[in-house]
């Protein structure tokens, strides 16, 4: 359980970067599906490190790529809870 995420109001409140399963093996899942969930992970980390940016300056602030991470992340996010 995640503090960070019961704050934001993200429901159910666990954190992805921060778990991890025995379950998440290459061999188990297959190529794709393990490097899906591997990226799906490094934009949840990039989002991280930007929210912080996001709060000062604002989403303008940012380039078009890390717009387009910052999108995709919270959409993942309202679809994961």
């Amino acid at each position: 359980m995640s503090r960070s995420q019961a704050a934001k109001g993200i429901y159910p409140t666990v954190d992805p970067l921060l778990s991890s399963s025995k379950m998440m093996d290459r061999f188990f899942w297959g190529d794709r599906h393990y490097t899906f969930a591997e990226n799906v992970r490094e934009h949840l980390a990039r989002y991280q490190e930007l929210e912080d940016i996001i709060a000062l300056l604002g989403l303008e602030a940012l380039s078009e790529k890390s717009r387009r991470i910052v999108i995709c992340v919270r959409k993942m996010q309202r679809y994961f809870s």
